[in-house]
């Protein structure tokens, strides 16, 4: 069996590789010759169904999320999913894939900082280290991602990473400045080390599980990206403003807004409606 994929590999390699040899003399011009190759390329793979796509993680959904944490008592997990929806994050970036923690690649205690100050923050600034693409880390330092807490409300990112961090400092609460613990991972297991992204996964499948949801298995850590973005795309978020929260570079921020029939349905009777009061305008003259 291994073989037999090791074959096929190679034959996909091998194609790959004709191709953009040609390409790269220039035997076929650019714009023609990308959409052909792409074309061609999909023999190989079977494209995904319906019922394979990854499903925004948002509304009763996250709620059920929130709820399986609450009552878990994981807080680290819960600040961490709410991180994630709010700020458009990629779970890897608030938390780490590899099974060792690294200081300056990944997101530690002294990275965030609480405006205007600790005990009256309304807001909290996570500056990032390298990522998917931003790989120096520039437009990390220049512009922050930043999300706001709301103390009244349950279901706040900042609020619940006020929370954990008060919780694992012994703290009051009432503290003007937030030392934190240089180098220390900002989310962590009850054991005290770093959270993984694959654990933030077991919690959702898990969440959605005990919730009754029968395609739990549509929903994974980036759904809370995309549910974040869907979420906001349906509020009338414009989609340059989209891109600077999620730090997307290109315009594949549209591959993460999961509109629907029903999405489209308010804009259709406001449609309808002016041009039903136009034409009812129109009668008036006529006669």
């Amino acid at each position: 069996m291994n073989t037999l994929r090791g074959k096929i590999s190679h034959v996909r390699m091998a194609y790959i590789e004709n191709h953009f040899i040609a390409f790269g003399k220039g035997g076929f011009g650019t714009n023609s010759y990308t959409s052909r190759f792409i074309t061609s390329m999909r023999r190989f793979f079977k494209p995904k169904s319906r019922k394979q796509e990854r499903q925004p993680l948002m509304g009763l959904h996250l709620k059920q999320v929130f709820d399986y944490c609450q009552w878990k008592g994981q807080l680290n997990q819960k600040a961490a999913v709410l991180t994630a929806f709010e700020g458009l994050f990629r779970v890897s970036e608030l938390c780490t894939q590899q099974a060792l923690f690294n200081q300056k690649k990944h997101l530690c205690e002294d990275d965030i900082v609480f405006f205007p100050n600790f005990k009256n923050a309304t807001h909290v600034s996570l500056f990032m280290g390298p990522s998917k693409t931003d790989q120096d880390a520039t437009k990390a330092k220049m512009i922050p991602r930043t999300i706001r807490i709301n103390a009244s409300g349950a279901m706040s990112a900042g609020q619940c990473i006020k929370e954990m961090l008060i919780q694992r400092h012994h703290l009051v609460g009432d503290e003007e400045i937030f030392t934190p613990t240089k180098g220390a991972p900002l989310f962590q297991k009850e054991d005290g080390k770093h959270l993984r992204a694959r654990q933030i996964a077991t919690v959702i499948t898990a969440a959605l599980r005990c919730g009754g949801i029968k395609n739990y298995k549509q929903f994974s850590p980036h759904s809370l990206r995309i549910g974040g973005t869907t979420m906001l795309c349906k509020l009338g978020c414009p989609i340059r403003l989209l891109k600077l929260l999620g730090g997307w570079s290109s315009n594949c921020v549209l591959i993460y807004m999961r509109e629907d029939a029903k999405s489209a349905e308010k804009y259709t009777r406001r449609m309808t409606k002016i041009q039903s009061s136009k034409g009812k305008k129109s009668s008036k003259k006529g006669r």
